[in-house]
């Protein structure tokens, strides 16, 4: 009997250490450097951009989750300097056509881009220049 009562308790306390484990959380928290708040279009952050890339369906993002609310842009469509206010963070599909259409080195300027972080905050980021390029 005295060994059935040891083998109950012996049973009884590897039950509870068992149940009285609570899982680890393992917290990773990334070191964020100054590139990942600069806004960027499919991973071009500044100079030559691919003419297809330009309009890509995210526009304008950044690597730190900010959610852009306005931009300008500047190109030139041909004929003359251009500039356009946008709301969201996409470029409007009557201008991606103007990018496809015209020649290689066009410069575009996004500027005035203005972003909410996290926490809801509004944040002016950095201005882009980039450079469509259209590849033979």
């Amino acid at each position: 009997m005295k060994s059935g009562y040891l083998l109950s308790v012996l049973f009884s306390v590897l039950i509870l250490m068992i149940y009285a484990q609570t899982p680890r959380v393992v917290h990773i928290e990334k070191e964020w450097t100054e590139m990942d708040f600069h806004p960027q279009i499919a991973g071009y952050f500044n100079g030559r951009i691919p003419a297809e890339v330009i309009c890509d369906v995210q526009g304008i993002t950044t690597n730190v989750g900010y959610r852009i609310l306005t931009y300008d842009v500047a190109y030139f469509d041909g004929k003359s300097t251009v500039e356009a206010h946008v709301v969201g963070s996409t470029i409007p599909d009557s201008i991606c056509a103007i990018f496809q259409s015209f020649g290689s080195n066009s410069e575009i300027f996004f500027t005035n881009i203005k972003a909410m972080d996290l926490d809801g905050r509004i944040m002016h980021l950095s201005p882009l220049k980039l450079i469509a390029v259209k590849e033979d």
